[in-house]
């Protein structure tokens, strides 16, 4: 991977997807614990899922809009965030107790 000028998150995990789609992205420890489940989310997933929201927003006339999100933690939180990125939407994270 070359120099990226003016590249967004969202242009750079479109080439991450593109050189290794499988891979995974994050992987989020259910249990709080190494040695415990554990939930993963591969480049081609995180971009399926956050261009799925991304043009859900956009088709919704949200873009440029603020989206909070509420998500307890985990993976949703992700693909939402990323999604909010996609679609030109201001994400405001806020933790969700359980």
């Amino acid at each position: 991977m070359g120099p990226l000028v003016n590249s967004s998150i969202v242009d750079l995990l479109r080439l991450r997807k593109a050189e290794q789609e499988s891979g995974i992205v994050y992987r989020f420890l259910a249990t709080g614990d190494v040695d415990g489940e554990t939930v993963e989310l591969t480049y081609g997933d995180l971009e399926r899922q956050s261009l799925a929201i991304g043009t859900w927003l956009q088709a919704a006339g949200y873009s440029n809009s603020r989206a909070l999100l509420l998500y307890p933690p985990g993976l949703d939180f992700v693909s939402s965030f990323y999604g909010c990125l996609a679609g030109a939407v201001v994400a405001v994270p806020h933790h969700c107790r359980v």
